[in-house]
């Protein structure tokens, strides 16, 4: 799986399979099968961190593949790289635009400048700071994992679990630690979770309060009338992956919740109301299969 999602996502990044724990047991692959599927792997390693076998060549091969990508020798301002390792060394989790830009002032850069980076550091994934979004123009989150962090606190939530992903925005405080996760952020969390194409909100609900996080949803499918998309008249579509990333339908659900007719979705489909007609949309990851059903 990983090495499908680095093939599809990771732009011939070079990878290097490494098995730990060689001084307990050795296992064979068929390392020209791996290699013949995926050329970007740039070597097999057994190694133990217990005995140090291998260590040294597996430093060896990082340092080499690392030696062949073209970027690694770029030249950046001095000041870019100071200015990276106060942001890295701040103790807080995040900071106000205007304290980002003043800490760049104090490095003789202006607030384009200051901008230009931030795109920059933001593209690395060393900060993250969506300064083109309204609502989280003006926080610079100087800490990755803390973001992330608030995801999977929510998806861990054994409450949310057993409540099929629904939960409510003014119950937050109950799954995020108040230091942490200050309810003055609360709103831009979730609008970055949103982003994240992770929850989205219940239509109707009151207050716009309750939300759902599609990971979470039941595998059982709500009452649909199938038979009616299986006519022949209807408009028929169907998506055949060779590697299909998990995660699609749920994000898809995510995107278009503002379709979704009454509260017909599920882990794996959803069926969406547009200008008169309707479609159901259905993934499965067995077959690798999305398939869509247009009538109307």
């Amino acid at each position: 799986y990983w090495l499908n999602a680095v093939n599809l996502l990771g732009a011939g990044a070079p990878v290097i399979m490494v098995m730990n724990k060689a001084d307990l047991r050795l296992k064979h692959i068929d390392e020209a099968s791996f290699k013949d599927k995926f050329p970007n792997i740039a070597g097999f390693l057994q190694v133990s961190c217990v005995s140090g076998l291998h260590l040294p060549e597996l430093t060896e091969a990082l340092r080499t593949a690392f030696s062949k990508m073209p970027h690694l020798l770029d030249k950046l301002p001095k000041r870019w790289m100071d200015i990276r390792d106060e942001l890295q060394n701040h103790p807080g989790n995040y900071i106000s635009l205007e304290d980002y830009c003043a800490i760049c002032r104090n490095h003789k850069m202006d607030r384009d400048q200051a901008l230009f980076l931030s795109d920059y550091l933001h593209d690395l994934g060393i900060i993250l700071h969506f300064r083109q979004d309204p609502v989280l123009a003006d926080t610079v989150i100087l800490k990755p994992g803390w973001a992330t962090g608030a995801v999977y606190a929510l998806i861990d939530s054994l409450d949310i679990q057993k409540n099929k992903g629904r939960f409510k925005r003014s119950e937050l405080g109950r799954y995020w630690d108040k230091e942490k996760y200050p309810p003055v952020k609360h709103h831009q969390l979730l609008h970055l979770i949103g982003k994240f194409e992770m929850c989205f909100p219940i239509a109707g609900s009151v207050g716009n309060d309750e939300y759902i996080l599609p990971e979470l949803l039941p595998h059982e499918r709500p009452s649909i009338d199938i038979d009616a998309y299986r006519s022949a008249e209807n408009l028929q579509l169907q998506f055949a992956y060779d590697f299909m990333p998990a995660g699609i339908v749920s994000r898809f659900i995510s995107r278009l919740h503002f379709l979704i007719r009454q509260d017909h979705y599920w882990k794996n489909g959803v069926e969406l109301t547009f200008s008169g007609s309707t479609a159901l949309v259905m993934g499965d990851e067995t077959q690798k299969r999305i398939r869509v059903s247009v009538s109307g």
